[in-house]
């Protein structure tokens, strides 16, 4: 684990571990040391117009971006059964782990599956949530897993 120590062009220092986590269509993602932040590198340098057109959208063209991270309970602290056979120990947890039964009872670990009154809650805080958004018309009335 190789860890990258950097300053931004305002002077602020940054580190981050040397292994991308993430990939999306323009830039590479990588997490901090602590998993407190990810830092974001485009992997292309962008031409004029590029830089022009982002500076028009967000202001100030920037080569790399500091944002937080999840919190540490939304990643899988113990993995799935059998020695984390399904290597998602550490990884983001998604909603189809949980929502499928066939899922959550062959592969997750006790510790993973909370309890009863750990769904409730979940279930009435995501379906108040939810409600809102569509009947704005400013979501999907149907949310994705992740």
């Amino acid at each position: 684990m190789t860890i990258i120590k950097l300053t931004t062009v305002g002077g602020k220092p940054v580190e981050y571990v040397d292994e991308i986590i993430g990939q999306g269509g323009m830039k590479d993602v990588y997490f901090s040391p602590d998993k407190s932040y990810v830092v974001a590198f485009f992997r292309d340098k962008l031409d004029y117009q590029g830089k022009e057109r982002l500076k028009s959208i967000i202001g100030p063209y920037r080569d790399g971006v500091v944002v937080p991270a999840y919190l540490s309970y939304f990643f899988f602290a113990h993995g799935s059964v059998n020695d984390d056979m399904l290597e998602i120990k550490g990884r983001e947890k998604e909603g189809k782990w949980f929502a499928s039964a066939s899922n959550r009872s062959k592969f997750l670990v006790a510790q993973e599956k909370g309890s009863w009154l750990t769904h409730l809650q979940i279930t009435l805080m995501i379906s108040r949530a939810v409600r809102r958004p569509p009947a704005a018309g400013r979501a999907p009335s149907r949310p994705s897993s992740k």
